[in-house]
């Protein structure tokens, strides 16, 4: 919460979070959630936006099937 606290004191009023999971497991589910609203509840001034997990971009997802398939370029 330290490094919100500073881009509030640097007046960001808006942050997006993007959380770095592959699945949607106990963590995304249940702890991201508590943190969040803690982080809410602290500055209620800022704007949270809390991002679909990384694990869920298609972009991302066929990214790491190229990586698995030996596919070194997005052109191929």
């Amino acid at each position: 919460m330290s490094s919100v606290a500073d881009l509030v004191s640097q007046g960001v009023t808006s942050i997006r979070i993007l959380p770095m999971f592959l699945g949607i497991g106990k963590h995304l589910r249940e702890d991201l959630p508590l943190l969040v609203a803690d982080l809410v509840n602290q500055f209620p001034m800022l704007e949270v936006r809390v991002l679909p997990s990384a694990g869920e971009n298609v972009q991302l997802i066929d990214m790491l099937a190229r990586i698995a398939l030996g596919i070194e370029s997005i052109d191929d």
